[in-house]
């Protein structure tokens, strides 16, 4: 399985690329900040650290999430409210997780 991270800040950013590397699920492809999407992430799976405030990030999740081929997209959350969780799961994505996500919790389909 291949997976994409794009985080905002760097603690986060690590705490994501260590949770990859310690699930044994696979490799991680793309490992970016947020001002950095790419249209084409090459992944089965993107785990982003989401930023309320940020409509881009809202579209962009939107057009990845939007294809039958797409990845499964995760996000997670500094602050979980049931807004942000809805939110996430109406732009398409697989889950909203609060930050940092415990790896338990971590599930793919």
């Amino acid at each position: 399985m291949r997976f994409s991270v794009y985080y905002h800040s760097t603690e986060s950013g690590d705490y994501l690329r260590r949770m990859v590397y310690d699930s044994g699920m696979g490799r991680l492809e793309q490992f970016h900040e947020l001002s950095d999407l790419a249209s084409e992430t090459g992944a089965d799976v993107v785990l982003v650290e989401y930023q309320e405030d940020n409509p881009h990030l809202d579209r962009w999740i939107a057009r990845t999430t939007g294809s039958p081929q797409s990845p499964e997209v995760f996000l997670f959350l500094k602050e979980a409210s049931a807004q942000v969780i809805w939110k996430a799961l109406s732009l398409g994505c697989a889950s909203a997780l609060p930050a940092p996500p415990v790896r338990k919790t971590f599930r793919l389909r």
